[in-house]
């Protein structure tokens, strides 16, 4: 048992403080250390959104896309992204994707506006689509 708790305060001490927070805070939830094998899911959530598998699992990129939401919030106006609910305005959506992806392609990972991930611009617009699928779906 002492064993196990050497190694599981080992592996802490090799991530940064706040993985490690994170870390804990699963692993609690879970109600498991953090080296033991993540639970099975039981009949419980079954049928549930698990919005933990994007919140906990992928918190680095939901806070880099967040960051790109405030961004255009700050250099237009709130919810501004509305605007753009028509045959242009997604194809404007749509060539931005391709501007985006393409500086990611040629090795450029950050924004040079944003200094945000490329990736995170692309999920961006790609939420504003989905959203006017279902705005226009009513």
């Amino acid at each position: 048992m002492f064993e196990d708790f050497k190694k599981q305060k080992a592996e802490e001490e090799k991530m940064i403080p706040e993985e490690q927070d994170k870390i804990r805070a699963l692993s609690r939830l879970e109600g498991r250390t953090i080296l033991e094998e993540p639970k099975k899911i039981t009949k419980e959530i079954d049928g549930k959104f698990q919005v933990g598998l994007l919140l906990i699992d992928c918190y680095q990129a939901v806070e880099e896309i967040i960051k790109v939401f405030e961004f255009g919030t700050k250099k237009y106006y709130e919810r501004s992204w509305q605007a753009n609910n028509t045959e242009k305005g997604k194809r404007q959506l749509i060539e931005a994707i391709n501007r985006h992806l393409f500086e990611y392609i040629k090795g450029n990972e950050l924004d040079g506006e944003t200094k945000l991930h490329h990736m995170a611009a692309i999920a961006t617009n790609a939420i504003f689509l989905i959203m006017f699928y279902f705005i226009n779906k009513k």
